[in-house]
């Protein structure tokens, strides 16, 4: 398991998972993870289809979002811990908190 910054924990597969679309997202498309990033932080923000592609459907490809346009609690805890910054280009660090359970 890996401890978060926020102290919860999830597995070191989820986050290796969705590190890897993060970081697929951070060179393929930063905006869709601006996106992402902001609907982590504030549930009420809406994600809408812009010059860059259908943010949605790109975050559902990379298994970020469900088909109900929602995004795990999962998923929300780590884009929070792991992403920083308020314009693009967002950092990106892996979280260094690893314990075993």
């Amino acid at each position: 398991m890996v401890t978060l910054t926020d102290g919860s924990q999830v597995s070191r597969e989820i986050l290796e998972k969705t590190w890897g679309a993060l970081k697929a997202l951070e060179k393929k498309n930063p905006f869709a993870l601006s996106d992402l990033f902001e609907k982590c932080k504030d549930s009420s923000y809406q994600i809408v289809e812009n010059l860059f592609g259908d943010t949605k459907k790109i975050l559902r490809e990379y298994s970020l979002m469900n088909s109900k346009d929602e995004i795990g609690e999962l998923v929300t805890r780590i884009v929070i811990t792991v992403v920083t910054g308020e314009e693009i280009p967002l950092t990106l660090t892996f979280p260094k908190t690893v314990s075993r359970l």
